[in-house]
């Protein structure tokens, strides 16, 4: 049996790089947010309660299966 105390050093590196790597996305997310342009937001809001900065709109064909 593996002791509990003794840990993969692997694992060990691995759970730090991740942490960091979370770490840095959170801090980018955070800048990002900061940018946004602040409106008044009793009309279209987010799912944070800012006005949404952008629209996205999508236009497509579905093709229709003829076999």
């Amino acid at each position: 049996m593996k002791d509990e105390g003794a840990r993969d050093p692997f694992k060990i590196l691995l759970e730090e790089a991740l942490e960091r790597q979370r770490n840095a996305m959170m801090d980018n997310f955070a800048q990002i947010l900061e940018r946004l342009p602040k409106g008044d937001t009793s009309t279209s809001s987010g799912y944070y309660g800012s006005t949404t900065p952008f629209n996205v709109q999508v236009d497509f064909e579905i093709p229709i299966f003829e076999g």
